[in-house]
């Protein structure tokens, strides 16, 4: 994969559970498929004109079809752009953290440590920020192939409006054991 590229969603697209019906995993994505079990880290920079309620893209890890999953990146909310994650096993859940990407870009990293799979946020110095811990996806299913990349989404249609959500991602690296 190359380490600078753009990837576009178009509304409505997601990656979002909510029981008892609401399964949407139609978000553009950009993976590649490794043994979870050699995972080392998963970096990228993300910037957009974000404008509309709920516009995101950042990070993603998935497990085969999409049964379970992690995201983080940048999501518009209320106005500004957030730092925002989701961890979904038979449901999402999710987390916001408005202030820390003011300009609408960022640099995210998921990493395991000690059987957990770690999300920070990188300063531009390189320290990085702990934002959340995830106990059980690594552990859920150890030899499982998931896929690791980028994703992006647009899940608020807009009257007439049918533009797409451009997200650009700078200094993509992925590295495994």
């Amino acid at each position: 994969m190359k380490s600078s590229f753009t990837l576009s969603a178009p509304a409505p697209t997601d990656l979002w559970r909510k029981p008892p019906a609401h399964d949407v995993t139609n978000a553009p994505t950009i993976t590649q498929s490794i043994p979870l079990a050699s995972f080392k880290s998963l970096r990228v920079t993300v910037s957009a004109n974000w404008e509309r309620q709920y516009d995101q893209g950042g990070l993603i890890i998935t497990a085969p079809d999409n049964t379970y999953w992690i995201k983080a990146g940048i999501e518009f909310f209320n106005g500004q752009p957030c730092v925002a994650s989701v961890a979904t096993e038979s449901s999402s859940d999710w987390s916001l953290a408005p202030g820390l990407a003011p300009s609408g870009t960022a640099t995210f990293e998921f990493a395991p440590v000690k059987g957990a799979l770690w999300l920070y946020l990188v300063q531009d110095d390189g320290e990085r920020i702990p934002l959340r811990e995830v106990t059980w996806f690594l552990a859920k299913q150890p030899d499982v192939v998931a896929s690791v990349g980028v994703y992006c989404c647009r899940p608020t249609a807009k009257d007439g409006d049918e533009s797409e959500l451009v997200v650009q991602f700078t200094n993509f690296a992925l590295e495994c054991l």
